[in-house]
């Protein structure tokens, strides 16, 4: 994401080679700063992954990028516009699947609404802690780990009770 772009629409806005050539630009910029590993929470269309291969193989300067692709939601949830919406067991198991299909270093869930995404609830929980365990479980027989998007104090105990292995926000809203 644009950090300068406050909303979805703004986001979205860009042609897709306009938006590569700025993610280009940031990790470069990251890099020259000195941070030598940032991770991606999230995206739709996996640019980040392809991004992270290309600094991986030299081609292009950046840190080690670790990425997480299109987080688990709901429909009309937080950032249901990346496409990793899930309504039952199945679709959530899919799209963890997808994401491990792209390459992801991380899963992620939108554990509560969040403020980019207008309507999603911060205070409100999006999966229940037995979702997100079975989520949890997915990801770890894959090897990877999860990280929960939690606002809320439903979503944050719920991520908590899951499992998962990093909490992002907890702002106990």
């Amino acid at each position: 994401l644009d950090p300068h772009l406050l909303s979805p629409d703004h986001q979205f806005k860009a042609s897709r080679s306009d938006r590569d050539l700025r993610m280009v630009a940031r990790a470069a910029a990251m890099v020259r700063a000195g941070i030598t590993t940032a991770r991606d929470l999230g995206g739709g269309e996996w640019r980040e992954i392809l991004l992270r291969d290309a600094i991986g193989r030299g081609e292009l300067p950046g840190p080690r990028l670790v990425c997480a692709g299109q987080p688990l939601t709901i429909a009309e949830g937080h950032c249901h516009f990346w496409g990793g919406v899930a309504g039952n067991a199945e679709e959530q198991a899919e799209v963890v699947r997808r994401q491990l299909e792209h390459g992801v270093d991380w899963v992620k869930v939108m554990a509560t609404g969040g403020y980019f995404t207008k309507g999603s609830g911060v205070d409100r929980a999006q999966f229940s802690a037995e979702e997100i365990g079975r989520m949890v479980e997915q990801a770890r027989r894959a090897g990877r780990e999860m990280a929960a998007h939690c606002h809320g104090k439903a979503g944050i105990f719920n991520a908590a009770r899951a499992g998962v292995r990093t909490i992002e926000h907890c702002s106990f809203a």
